[in-house]
């Protein structure tokens, strides 16, 4: 996968290989590491990946295949008496 991201706050754009979640939070922690650590600061760190179309890493390919995972029992409520939206 690539992911097309402005490299570490600077206005260079960097086409990097890799799964975009590794790839955000690499770029975060090596801000850290760089940062003035004299000044304070805010990181804020947002993932892509709990959104659609829930793409996982190939390294996560076979990560459950040997674990049971039962389904939630409201898998299949009804859900007809909730408003719309």
């Amino acid at each position: 996968m690539k992911f097309m991201q402005r490299a570490c706050f600077s206005e260079t754009l960097a086409l990097c290989e890799g799964y975009a979640t590794d790839l955000i939070t690499d770029l975060s922690l090596e801000w850290l590491k760089r940062r003035d650590c004299g000044r304070p600061f805010c990181l804020m760190c947002h993932h892509k990946a709990p959104h659609g179309p829930w793409q996982y890493p190939p390294r996560h390919e076979s990560l459950f295949d040997s674990v049971a995972i039962p389904e939630p029992v409201t898998l299949f409520e009804d859900l007809s008496h909730r408003c719309e939206g």
